[in-house]
């Protein structure tokens, strides 16, 4: 699904790359773990080819807005383990900021599961932001902000995002040839 995350257009403030992953919006009754996954590696291994990405790095926003107890229940420890370690360790990325924004309570106890799992440098740069979102604002210029989240980015402005991973597609049958997967 094209609308569980989005790389917007135009770079934040220091000219890094932002990514949305909508976390809340992933419903464990039609997401396959290992799709999910295999999707996140391919976006973020295309991105991870673009010169100016390797430069500045990438401002990630988890966005929680329903987020639900079935979605905790999905995510196993294992699979949260995996995904940090993915994050951390796997991705030639460089995380610069992550935002988790519009957490409800219960994401606490969600947080409180995946923290084990992540590095004390992860945890530095995170940023958690909730309703009226200035604190969000105050990391990226309202026109790169989705309008749910207190900003004036509306979905037509990002829906094509994914043609930057659609035309790096003869790198990835290259990788395949050799056995990536």
């Amino acid at each position: 699904r094209l609308d569980l995350g989005y790389a917007v257009s135009k770079p934040d403030y220091c000219g890094r790359k932002i990514l949305l992953l909508r976390l809340g919006d992933i419903d464990p009754r039609r997401e396959n773990w290992y799709t999910l996954m295999q999707s996140a590696t391919i976006v973020l291994e295309s991105l991870s080819l673009e010169p100016e990405i390797q430069d500045s790095g990438v401002n990630l926003i988890f966005d929680c807005t329903n987020f639900s107890l079935k979605l905790m229940k999905w995510a196993t420890p294992y699979k949260l383990r995996v995904l940090m370690k993915f994050l951390q360790e796997s991705i030639p990325l460089r995380f610069e900021i992550l935002h988790i924004v519009n957490a409800p309570l219960m994401f606490n106890v969600f947080f409180t599961a995946i923290k084990p799992f992540l590095q004390e440098d992860f945890i530095k740069k995170l940023n958690w932001h909730n309703p009226p979102f200035k604190t969000l604002q105050k990391f990226l210029d309202p026109s790169l902000i989705p309008k749910h989240l207190g900003g004036s980015l509306e979905y037509k402005e990002v829906k094509n995002w994914y043609e930057v991973v659609l035309n790096k597609e003869h790198i990835f049958k290259e990788y395949l040839s050799m056995g990536y997967v």
